[in-house]
């Protein structure tokens, strides 16, 4: 299984660098195969499996929703449930967010940007709770981070490390 862990991530790591997109092709064939390995494996049961593919997918849909993630990482969280399981699964999905998280930090402090950041989340606040209009919060064009590095850092963490954190 870690094999198969560790070439979707080299896969999926250069064409979300590259052409930021995850391919399906990768995605479903990982699911795939966590199904059979869980199917065939007396020690993996397919319910650990769908259950971590549940719960990958269900904590990233929101910020998908809100547009701060594609739907590749989505299905490439959902991917690495599978294959790992429900524990292992959220251990990755965590690792993958504190790693994303750290680095995006990191650049923006380099790039001048952390203020931008904090009142971006101010006017974000406002609005949802309906004091500002959508056009007050145009106040430029930010960023994106490929996120399915981190997302297949934090399942290589929890395969070759699985002691780490939980």
């Amino acid at each position: 299984m870690e094999w198969i862990v560790l070439l979707i991530v080299l896969i999926t790591s250069y064409t979300d660098a590259k052409e930021r997109k995850i391919p399906n092709e990768v995605v479903v064939i990982g699911l795939l195969a966590g199904l059979l390995y869980r199917l065939f494996s007396p020690s993996h049961d397919v319910l650990d499996g769908l259950l971590g593919m549940g719960l990958c997918m269900l904590m990233l849909f929101p910020l998908y929703a809100l547009g701060g993630l594609g739907a590749g990482d989505v299905k490439l969280s959902g991917t690495f449930g599978m294959l790992l399981g429900f524990v292992s699964g959220f251990q990755a999905l965590l690792l993958g967010a504190i790693f994303g998280g750290l680095f995006a930090v990191v650049l923006l402090i380099f790039k001048g940007k952390l203020g931008l950041v904090f009142q971006s989340i101010y006017w974000t606040l406002l609005r949802t709770i309906g004091l500002r209009s959508r056009e007050e919060l145009a106040f430029g064009k930010g960023g994106s981070l490929a996120y399915g590095w981190f997302l297949g850092l934090g399942a290589l963490v929890t395969v070759y490390f699985p002691r780490m954190i939980l």
